[in-house]
């Protein structure tokens, strides 16, 4: 690779983006082109695209991308019926909908750079007119940036030409003076790096030959000889500087553009060919989530019931943390009730979640867990740690009750609690979607110490067979009550389905890996910036991953207007794009769906009748109208195959 830079850039290190050929990421590409005046960005833009369509990408222009996904949204309606012009609508309909709103999010997101920025730009010695464009190509790329954050699909290669990187050529170029590395640095440090950086280089002789043919930029045509070349010699210094800053955080290709177009492409060719050898996987790092707002903001319905759980007493832990090598510096402090009791606990070695596990779960699902969770600690994998006792045990028997420690995640907030905003659900259902295929991977070849009975065995076959739910299931006219009926008169069917289904997917022999069993955004830790954390594996077992897809897609999915198929299809993208799952194999989780659904129709139906519980037979009911839907083609998860 060839030094990547104006004169002193040094050569940068090849970082994992993207894979040789054939063996390209399916993950979406954010591409950079910078370069000084007459470089030749504009020659070597359409040269990058056919590159990377050469390779797989859907390559489009930063404006192209935002305006496809303006146009395939609501807005888009809208602004259709509020303006007949075509171009109020694309791109002055950007400008209202993307660049002003999101370039203020992008501030507030990032709010130090932005003030770097502002900073750069009052100290340039330039007129106020011309101070308002440089804010304006400084915040634009900001806003598209921000925008176009989960809303790509796998494949997409969005090209800034002149985006956040290439604005050190406007901010610390005008300067009489020589840029201040100081400043340069600061401002590049706080920058949210590309996939791939695009550096094109030219001969100063080279560059001011184009720029003579083709004519300055509006801005330099009133300028002095001497001040033109001082102001390519400070941009060729500015980007010196932010190259070098950023290079431990993007990779950066540089091509020499004295020559052919043809001697550009084909150095361009090589180096993306030789970024990485075949087979080894584009992403190494984790999946993090960028929240719109840089903090976990409560649902204040979710305040209220925490402030209930707080209010509800200290909880007498003393027996159980006796067993643990650990001395207890402060209250006990519950935080909530779910499937089970949680506690956080100071102790001398920092924050411990102390879980009381419900009586409903099983002694072998418990083991299942901590032989998950152990795996995953050897592999580091972000999840829950488990603390051992001073026997080296994970779980204290009380009687009847069991517990373990979990070292406490600080700054996290699960999904469901936190305050969204807007364009986070389908961020963070492509992120979800992206963890969970990380999961499946970090686990694919592991089996667990202990298993869980609602799981496969190591030959593959059910633990519980399908036989003891259809023993659960009434018979016709043994039900009174109208619920009752409606189950009764349906276990014919159900039966029919549920045996069909079985039959099938033995059949077909989906991919079997160690899923999680409850996957959904309340069962994952979300802190900004951070690695997406799932939690509560006591559902986690060896069974076919389309189980993990076909439970936590409609939960992904799903608000309160409804099931929203832009969340649906981000989230398989994600998962699909880390996976590697076909559509072959895609195509059964409609069938999937449907034998989940009803399996857990009879063991609801099993509760109902020891229990009498009217929310059992509820959820029995909504099992039946679920499996009813898919079968018939008219609930969301039937149309899996067209995301």
């Amino acid at each position: 690779m060839s030094a990547a830079g104006p004169g002193s850039i040094p050569a940068q290190r090849r970082q994992p983006i993207l894979p040789a050929r054939r063996e390209w990421s399916a993950d979406p590409l954010v591409v950079e082109i910078c370069g000084s005046p007459g470089a030749g960005k504009t020659t070597i833009r359409p040269v990058m695209e056919e590159l990377l369509r050469e390779r797989g990408f859907v390559p489009q222009s930063s404006e192209v991308a935002v305006d496809a996904r303006i146009a395939a949204s609501g807005t888009a309606r809208l602004l259709a019926r509020l303006h007949a012009d075509p171009g109020l609508r694309r791109g002055r309909g950007r400008r209202y909908v993307v660049d002003v709103p999101w370039g203020v999010i992008a501030a507030l997101v990032r709010p130090t750079l932005a003030w770097r920025a502002g900073a750069a730009i009052l100290r340039d010695p330039v007129s106020w007119s011309h101070r308002l464009v440089l804010f304006h190509r400084f915040i634009v790329p900001m806003a598209h940036r921000q925008f176009l954050q989960g809303r790509l699909r796998p494949r997409d290669a969005v090209i800034f030409d002149e985006g956040p990187v290439h604005r050190v050529v406007n901010l610390f170029g005008w300067r009489h003076r020589r840029p201040p590395p100081s400043e340069v640095r600061a401002y590049a440090r706080r920058l949210p790096p590309p996939d791939l950086l695009v550096l094109v280089r030219a001969r100063s002789d080279t560059a001011a030959a184009r720029l003579a043919d083709r004519g300055l930029p509006q801005y330099l045509r009133r300028r002095r000889p001497d001040e033109v070349a001082r102001f390519s010699r400070h941009a060729d210094e500015a980007l010196a500087i932010a190259m070098r800053e950023i290079q431990a955080r993007t990779t950066i290709i540089a091509v020499d553009n004295d020559g052919t177009i043809d001697d550009a492409r084909a150095s361009l060719a090589a180096q993306l060919d030789g970024l990485l050898p075949a087979g080894v996987r584009a992403r190494s790092r984790a999946t993090t989530f960028e929240p719109t707002v840089p903090i976990n903001v409560p649902r204040p319905d979710r305040l209220i019931s925490g402030w209930r759980a707080h209010r509800s007493g200290d909880a007498d832990l003393s027996e159980v943390l006796e067993a643990y090598p650990l001395r207890v510096i402060g209250r006990p402090r519950p935080i909530g009730r779910g499937r089970s009791w949680n506690v956080v606990v100071e102790t001398d070695v920092g924050r411990v979640l102390v879980k009381r596990y419900k009586a409903s779960v099983v002694d072998e699902a418990i083991a299942c867990e901590h032989s998950i969770l152990a795996e995953l600690a050897r592999v580091e994998v972000a999840a829950p740690r488990l603390v051992r006792t001073r026997s080296g045990e994970t779980i204290v028997h009380l009687g009847p009750e069991r517990h373990a420690a979990f070292h406490h995640l600080a700054g996290y907030m699960a999904g469901h609690e936190r305050l969204g905003w807007p364009g986070e659900p389908s961020r963070l259902a492509r992120l979800g979607g992206e963890t969970l295929a990380g999961l499946h991977a970090a686990l694919h070849e592991f089996w667990p110490a202990a298993l869980n009975p609602i799981g496969l065995g190591r030959d593959h076959r059910r633990l519980l067979p399908s036989a003891w739910h259809l023993g659960q299931l009434p018979r016709p006219g043994s039900a009174e009550a109208a619920g009752e009926a409606e189950i009764a008169i349906a276990s014919g069917w159900i039966g029919e389905r549920l045996l069909a289904a079985e039959e099938e997917l033995v059949r077909s022999s989906p991919a079997v890996t160690v899923i999680h069993g409850d996957y959904g955004p309340y069962n994952l830790l979300i802190r900004p910036r951070a690695p997406l954390i799932p939690i509560d594996f006591e559902l986690a077992r060896p069974d076919w991953r389309l189980v993990d897809l076909a439970t936590a897609v409609p939960r992904f999915a799903g608000s309160r207007l409804g099931f929203d198929d832009g969340r649906a299809r981000a989230f398989l993208d994600g998962y699909i794009g880390e996976g590697g799952i076909d559509r072959a194999e895609l195509r059964l989780l409609p069938r999937v769906a449907e034998y989940l659904s009803l399996r857990r129709l009879a063991v609801c139906w099993s509760r109902y009748a020891r229990s009498r519980d009217p929310a059992q037979l509820g959820e029995a009911r909504a099992q039946l109208a679920l499996a009813r839907g898919v079968a018939a083609g008219t609930h969301p998860l039937a149309r899996a195959a067209e995301w």
